[in-house]
This record gives C-alpha cells, sequence and structure tokens, in this order.
C-alpha cells in the first residue's frame, strides 16, 4: 500500500505595523500580564530597537549602554553579529531616538551595560533561545499566531521596498545579501489588490 505525505501548510507571516507596535507597547505600559519589571522592559527594548532597526533578538541582546547612547545622540552605532560574523550599522530616526530615549535613562546607563538583562542585577544576559521563546510568547499573546520577532524585520524590509529603497541599499541597511531582501519582501493584501488588472 502507498503511503501519502502529508504537506504541511506554511502559515502567511504577518507584517508588524506601527499601529502594531503601539499595541504591543501599551500592553506592556499596562503591565503585560502581571509580568515582572524586568522581563517588560527588557521586551519593550527588544520590541522597540527590532520594529525601527530591523535587527534579530540575538543582534539586540548583543547591544550595550554604548550603542544606545551613540544612536540616541550621534543617531548611528556598530555592532558585531555573531550570528552572520558581519559588523553592521544600525541608524535611528528621530523617532527611534526619541522611543530609545523613553525606555533608557542616558543618566545612569553606563557604556558596558548590556541592553537585555536578567533580573539578578549583575549585568548577566539572558540564554538567546530563551529570550527569542520569551519575545515570541509576548508576541503571539498580544498579535495572534501569524506574528514573531522576524515580522517586525520582514515589515521593515517590505516598507522600505514599497518606498522605493533599491534592494541594494536594504542590504546594506539590514547587513544581508541582496537576493536575501527578496525573499524578505512581502506585499500587503492592500499591495496585492492594487496590482490586479482584470
Amino acid at each position: 500500500m502507498l503511503k501519502m505525505k502529508t504537506k504541511q501548510i506554511k502559515r502567511i507571516k504577518e507584517n508588524i505595523e506601527l499601529k502594531d507596535y503601539q499595541k504591543m507597547m501599551t500592553v506592556l505600559k499596562g503591565g503585560y500580564d502581571g509580568r515582572k519589571p524586568n522581563t517588560i522592559k527588557n521586551l519593550a527594548r527588544a520590541i522597540t530597537i527590532c520594529f525601527y532597526s530591523g535587527s534579530r533578538i540575538n543582534e539586540v541582546q548583543a547591544l550595550n549602554g554604548k550603542n544606545i547612547k551613540e544612536l540616541i545622540q550621534d543617531r548611528q552605532t556598530k555592532t558585531d553579529i555573531s550570528k552572520t560574523s558581519v559588523e553592521r550599522k544600525l541608524y535611528a530616526s528621530d523617532n527611534f531616538a526619541k522611543a530609545l530615549s523613553q525606555l533608557f535613562n542616558l543618566d545612569t546607563l553606563k557604556n558596558d551595560d548590556r541592553v537585555i538583562c536578567s533580573a539578578r542585577g549583575d549585568n548577566s544576559g539572558i540564554n538567546n533561545i530563551t529570550f527569542i521563546q520569551q519575545v515570541n510568547r509576548f508576541i503571539h499573546y498580544t498579535l495572534g499566531d501569524g506574528y514573531s520577532s522576524h515580522s517586525m524585520r520582514q515589515s521593515l524590509i517590505t516598507t522600505m521596498a514599497n518606498n522605493g529603497t533599491s534592494p541594494k541599499h536594504i542590504s546594506k541597511f539590514m547587513a544581508i545579501d541582496p537576493k536575501t531582501v527578496m525573499g524578505y519582501i512581502t506585499p500587503s493584501e492592500e499591495d496585492i489588490i492594487a496590482c490586479m488588472v482584470r
């Protein structure tokens, strides 16, 4: 007897837009289901940095106080990306710098302070996989199953492409190969409907 292979349905990955980011920040400000203050602080920082820069969660975990100060004051910073073994330059728009200013106290922030840290108070980090799961659980809780931390990266790339930014510029901004950029671009339903010719 011939066995039929069942195909797993590939789910649509949704983009995270400004309204979704604002909804997540509102949930965090409301206490997010009784979570500890350190958890809320880490989630707010990660969500904000990923939304505005398109960074991966593990890239956010590599950032320190010096990077945040540079983003707020100089509107750019360099960081090493361990996943791809490349250096990436992050840029901050006025909105991004303003959002960071609300999450960090520059008067007490030390250069070597971790952006994402455990609640132990010793500036120790959180396991990458554990934190990625924590962020994704929060995103699913707030926005639903079609979203993940990577949705913010995908959304930023899609928005840049929709605004006419060349794939070469996007690849430089995101520190990824131009061919990879094309795989990230996910048109919205409105984009697809606007392309209909018949």
